[in-house]
């Protein structure tokens, strides 16, 4: 009877647990229809057919948006669709959005409704270091564009150096958490309408060129999958949520843990749940670029402060150092499960930027990441030692031990 009594306790215990862990995901786990984005070309073209498409609404979030051909050719199909009356809904991020005035002007008066999070005249300095680096696109609250590309040229293919990303295009309920996310932000008191920046001569009008030509994109799901969305619960990260809940995947790690993050700042919680998965025999690997191929230097630095405890433990480094600038962002655990999205795995990403993150349990899709990343390492060099190369010139080894310095002192900001 004892036995007995015991066994339900254990059981009721373990359901607890369950439901505990599935209440940090935001909204419930529900199957999703999944598309990779396998090209910048492909990810213009998929945001030209969702906004073509559309009939109720758009809603998109983004960090960083400059004019520029993709740009222009993405918000001229969105004046288009709200001119055939869909309700088009914009929200950039204050410190980088780029647009003037003039096209901010010319965008409303076709009714589309643009706000901007924390504007650099918002005041306060708390105010200026939390940005909205979340990026969200979805399509009649069904069907979402996610990952890590920004509106700008770069994120496209289209200019001389470009940045590297991975994005899925998902139907399902979780589209509709994520629309849920941005009307979260869009009401909150951190929001105000965008007046966009005062630049001369800036054109109001959206010159469609080059990207105009694109393949026409055609949605075709390859993968049938439970996901759900993670963000923060509160727009002031004091709970910590993101944080807490990816750090406790990482704990879940039993075999192999694969991150990928263009910006290796890694907070303090972080470090060391990699170096605890390390220790339990975990295969930990980290994909990031190297010192030429990183757009912010100091973020290279901040890992080679701690390099050498990393590879102490059997860690993996691997340096992309291939043309243009790897800006993906996911991690990959026991071949199982991925997160993807906006969070850089940094101390950023955890103390003060608004991110938005999505798990997918689905054995075939990490599978088809890892591949990716495995084909990536081709065009990296797996860092063996941690000193600085000895073949450097005198003049560049300086510059990196004083970003190296740097980086231990604005560490929390990075």
């Amino acid at each position: 009877m004892r036995h007995s009594r015991n066994f339900w306790l254990v059981l009721a215990f373990c359901l607890s647990q369950l439901f505990c862990l599935a209440q940090k995901c935001h909204g419930q786990v529900s199957r999703q229809a999944i598309q990779l984005l396998n090209c910048e070309h492909e990810a213009l073209s998929a945001r030209l057919a969702l906004i073509a498409s559309a009939k109720h609404e758009i809603v998109i979030s983004t960090f960083h948006v400059e004019p520029g051909a993709s740009t222009n050719v993405i918000l001229d199909a969105l004046r288009s669709a709200a001119r055939r009356g869909v309700q088009v809904r914009l929200l950039f991020d204050g410190f980088k959005m780029e647009l003037s005035t003039c096209q901010i002007e010319s965008l409303q008066n076709d009714g589309i409704v643009i706000r901007e999070f924390h504007p650099t005249d918002s005041g306060g300095l708390l105010k200026l270091n939390r940005r909205l680096h979340s990026k969200v696109f979805v399509v009649d609250g069904d069907l979402m564009i996610f990952g890590s590309r920004n509106l700008r040229d770069k994120h496209f293919g289209l200019e001389a150096e470009n940045f590297i990303d991975f994005e899925v295009v998902l139907q399902g309920d979780v589209a509709t958490q994520a629309v849920n996310y941005f009307n979260w932000i869009w009401n909150s008191c951190h929001v105000g309408s965008a007046k966009g920046k005062e630049k001369g001569n800036a054109p109001s009008a959206f010159v469609c060129a080059t990207p105009c030509s694109q393949e026409p994109f055609r949605f075709q799901p390859q993968f049938d999958a439970l996901a759900c969305c993670l963000h923060d619960r509160r727009i002031d990260k004091k709970n910590r949520h993101m944080q807490a809940q990816r750090i406790e995947w990482v704990n879940s790690a039993r075999k192999w843990l694969m991150i990928e993050t263009p910006y290796p700042a890694f907070s303090r919680a972080s470090l060391k749940a990699i170096e605890a998965a390390a220790k339990r025999g975990v295969r930990v690997q980290i994909f990031t670029n190297s010192n030429s191929a990183s757009d912010l230097p100091i973020t290279y630095a901040a890992l080679q402060n701690v390099r050498r405890r990393l590879q102490r433990m059997g860690v993996e480094i691997h340096e992309y150092e291939g043309d243009g600038t790897n800006h993906a962002k996911m991690f990959l655990v026991d071949g199982q499960f991925a997160v993807v999205g906006s969070h850089n795995f940094d101390a950023r990403g955890d103390y003060f930027n608004l991110e938005l993150c999505i798990k997918i349990d689905s054995v075939e899709l990490t599978q088809s990441l890892e591949a990716r990343l495995e084909q990536r390492s081709l065009q990296s060099r797996n860092v063996k030692t941690a000193g600085l190369d000895r073949c450097q010139p005198l003049s560049d080894r300086a510059k990196i031990r004083a970003r190296q310095i740097g980086a231990l002192l604005i560490r929390p900001l990075l």
